[in-house]
């Protein structure tokens, strides 16, 4: 879970950073969308173990797809990056922040539900009940 977290809050980082210098990549569009296409899956594949044990896969299902929504925005903001070098325009800034906003979103929802439960964890331990 902490795993999935770290990756997501690394995936909106990049589409933060991305947003920052956008009208830069728009000239020169090539190597920021391989970065954009490349990395993201990556972090996620090593995040998300195909080998994990069935009840885990069960636990973790909606972990999975936040992170594997996660990881298909900055691929959609690689393709929007392409597509726009043709013709830059307005909306491609507004359409990456919102990708960039909804990257955040899924990394503190995912951060909160890695952070959230070690903290009652904390407060509550087993052996206090016995």
């Amino acid at each position: 879970m902490l795993g999935a977290a770290l990756a997501s809050s690394l995936i909106a980082t990049l589409m933060i950073g991305y947003g920052i210098f956008l009208a830069e990549l728009v000239k020169e569009p090539g190597a920021g969308a391989t970065v954009l296409v490349l990395v993201p899956p990556l972090l996620a594949y090593l995040v998300i173990r195909p080998g994990d044990h069935l009840l885990a896969q069960e636990f973790l299902s909606g972990t999975r797809w936040f992170l594997l929504v996660s990881g298909l925005l900055p691929i959609l903001g690689a393709v929007l990056l392409v597509i726009s070098s043709k013709c830059p325009s307005g909306a491609l800034t507004l359409t990456w922040w919102i990708l960039a906003g909804v990257a955040v979103l899924i990394a503190l929802v995912l951060l909160g539900g890695a952070v959230l439960p070690l903290r009652k964890a904390k407060r509550f331990p087993l052996s206090k009940g016995k």
